[in-house]
């Protein structure tokens, strides 16, 4: 197995780019969000602002089934687009993980 013969430095600098790997995807996924929102506001501030404050509006309003419905459904949303990222970004994780240490700069 390739983890027994990593020393422990090379191990905590697998973690660490593990770790950046993982916040860089959750924050292109959270990129994703805001560019639709961008979309459907028209790629306005004011219709940004016009389309999050229509959105909380319904979100208060809605009784507790239907925000069970909406948190499944953005909780599902979500991880489908980081998947997608995930499997947009592998070569540069499975890269980092058979060079190891020799390839900090991928």
């Amino acid at each position: 197995m390739h983890f027994i013969a990593m020393s422990s430095g090379d191990f905590a600098w697998l973690c660490l780019e593990a770790a950046s790997f993982v916040a860089t995807t959750l924050l292109l996924s959270w990129g994703c969000f805001v560019l639709l929102f961008l979309a459907l506001g028209g790629f306005s501030l004011e219709g940004v602002m016009h389309q999050l404050a229509n959105f909380s509006t319904r979100y208060v309003a809605a009784d507790a089934e239907r925000l069970s419905a909406f948190r499944h459904l953005l909780l599902v949303g979500h991880i489908a687009v980081s998947l997608t990222i995930l499997v947009l970004r592998r070569a540069r994780i499975v890269a980092l993980v058979r060079a190891g240490r020799r390839c900090a700069h991928v």
